[in-house]
């Protein structure tokens, strides 16, 4: 009951949605844990919300227990915090998610079977898993085709048709569709249907039962006159593409010839009809069906075309290292039985089960598994947080930090909570290999420092650093340890000294960049602090106290310029979470 008034209230706008943590439930005690806080957070921080005036919209639904973000039948969505500031210095989170949760896409294996299989409609495209889609699939020029007037225009349990003439329309209205167009079908029925349960359930459970008209959803003609047209991506605002009936069939379509379609997207309605930049970054699963990501659109006309043109070249790389059970993406912690929660996976569904022949699974993570984000809340405690919870090691960590560097702050910045604005921008890559093998092995677990000078350095050759610059430490950590079983110890070897730590910031560099406006720090390290915990806790309280947002294990910088690219992390949207696990990009115009 009280969660359920707490949604009341935050659905009349009496109880703001970042002042609460969010309803969790408890892996093994299945218990509801709910609390409220009407405290502002303590950090440098302006704002959490997203800047209307930035040309940057957010087209991703929250993840939460409360909403209706999971399928009807299929794996709950739960988030779970397992670690909490005191007697540690940090919290984390442990996500349980299906493939298809949320704002999410399916890949083709999702309906089609591998080629080799000789199940029905397998196709070679069966073989394209979530982790090879081809990055340029996932962006172009958004193509928003406007089909609120079938709305709600269907019987119970049926779907009002997105049609081929529909199509055909938009185009004679605008120009003709081409291959590298990323076609929206705008209907508003997520933005009007994705609310706190038990209204939520009005979203799929009802049209399920039945009980109400179900969402619009596009034919296999219409699907099939879009991939004739070259068209590999295409977008709708609604829990799936595949209308009822008829879901088997438009999937079949569009999926069995390579193309992949984004789900569950809103505020399409903020987008022109054609000319701003989408993107969709889902997380990077191994042998995935597909996977839930976070949606954005850049609709500065100059900026957009820039992307859009880049795109169309192929001149966008992927910064993502793989999820899977046999890569180091997870934490192990030094020493035995020392936060070593796993990356999992298992399988729910496969194309043999014929009432719903489709392929799904489950995965299992910590929210700071393989590429991710740090907000403030990883390393930064509630306003109401005693020090003395702290342990002894960490009191005394603190005492240091705060004699050289002032008061260590706290905060109630939660990943969902910051702006995808803030992880995106020029990219100014810095390159510190030169600091690789500068550690004796006497010395180890260490790792190589980032300093001032190093950034100084940088700025002298390629010019100052700037407010909104994404600013990312090369070292070519991630690429020369992240590797399968049995070579995946890389992260662990080095927090248990067997090999050099990544190269670090120490917590001068970041107050140095704070300073002049940066709010995003990124490293293809396997964190932005040290393999020793005094420099690591140091340096995450350093940023985060200043509201910066840190991304870390990052690969494949080295394909980029020093400076000119643009980057964007986003990461899944999943409320009161204290990381995000995501997908970077960057993009050279």
């Amino acid at each position: 009951m009280f969660r359920r008034l707490v949604a009341l209230l935050e659905q009349k706008r009496l109880l703001p949605r970042k002042s609460r943590v969010t309803a969790l439930v408890s892996l093994c005690m299945l218990c509801l844990m709910l609390s409220v806080s009407g405290l502002l957070p303590w950090t440098e921080r302006e704002t959490a919300s997203a800047d209307p005036g930035s040309g940057i919209v957010d087209l991703t639904v929250l993840l939460s227990s409360d909403y209706p973000c999971w399928w009807a039948g299929l794996a709950e969505y739960q988030t779970i915090p397992y670690r909490e500031i005191g007697p540690d210095p940090w919290r984390s989170n442990v996500t349980i998610i299906d493939e298809h949760t949320g704002t999410h896409f399916d890949a083709p294996p999702h309906w089609i079977p591998p080629a080799a299989s000789g199940l029905p409609h397998a196709t070679s495209f069966g073989d394209l898993t979530a982790e090879k889609v081809p990055v340029w699939l996932f962006a172009g020029e958004a193509c928003v085709i406007d089909v609120h007037a079938i709305l709600d225009k269907s019987a119970n349990g049926a779907s009002p048709i997105i049609t081929t003439d529909m199509v055909k329309n938009w185009e004679t209205n605008h120009r003709k569709l081409a291959a590298g167009d990323v076609v929206l079908f705008m209907s508003g029925y997520d933005d009007k249907y994705y609310v706190p349960l038990p209204e939520g359930r009005r979203l799929l459970a009802e049209p399920l039962e039945g009980t109400a008209p179900a969402f619009p959803g596009p034919d296999a003609a219409c699907i099939e006159y879009l991939v004739g047209k070259g068209i590999r991506t295409i977008g709708i605002d609604s829990p799936s593409m595949g209308p009822f009936p008829g879901a088997a069939e438009t999937h079949w379509a569009g999926l069995g010839a390579g193309a992949i379609y984004v789900e569950q997207l809103v505020n399409l309605d903020t987008l022109p009809d054609t000319g701003s930049f989408f993107f969709f970054l889902p997380l990077k699963l191994e042998g995935g069906s597909g996977a839930p990501g976070r949606a954005a659109a850049i609709t500065d006309p100059a900026k957009a075309a820039e992307l859009i043109a880049a795109v169309k070249a192929h001149a966008i790389v992927d910064l993502t290292v793989t999820l899977g059970p046999q890569y180091p993406c997870a934490w192990p912690g030094a020493g035995q039985g020392n936060y070593s929660y796993l990356y999992v996976v298992a399988p729910f569904n496969d194309w043999t089960n014929q009432a719903a022949p489709y392929f799904t699974r489950v995965n299992i993570f910590d929210a700071h598994t393989g590429t991710h984000f740090d907000p403030p809340t990883h390393f930064l405690p509630g306003p109401e947080f005693d020090n003395d919870d702290y342990s002894d090691f960490v009191k005394e960590v603190l005492a240091d930090y705060e004699s050289k560097y002032g008061k260590r702050g706290t905060s109630e910045v939660y990943a969902a909570d910051v702006p995808v604005e803030e992880m995106m921008g020029p990219a100014r890559v810095i390159d510190v290999t030169h600091l690789n093998g500068s550690t004796p092995a006497s010395s180890w677990p260490a790792s190589p420092v980032i300093t001032t000078d190093d950034i100084k350095a940088y700025e002298k050759v390629y010019g100052a650093i700037e407010a909104g610059d994404v600013v990312l430490f090369k070292s070519n950590w991630a690429d020369r340890w992240f590797a399968k079983a049995p070579y995946n110890t890389a992260v662990a070897d080095a927090l248990n000294g067997k090999i050099e730590g990544w190269a670090s910031p120490d917590p001068a560099a970041l107050i140095y960049l704070a300073g002049k406006g940066v709010k995003c720090v990124g490293t293809d390290g396997a964190s932005l602090g040290a393999v020793t915990g005094k420099e690591a806790i140091q340096t995450h309280w350093a940023g985060l106290t200043k509201g910066m947002n840190y991304v870390e294990y990052l690969t494949g910088l080295g394909q980029l310029p020093p400076e000119g690219a643009f980057f964007a992390f986003l990461p899944i949207k999943e409320e009161g979470v204290r990381g995000g696990n995501g997908r970077a990009i960057a993009v050279i115009p």
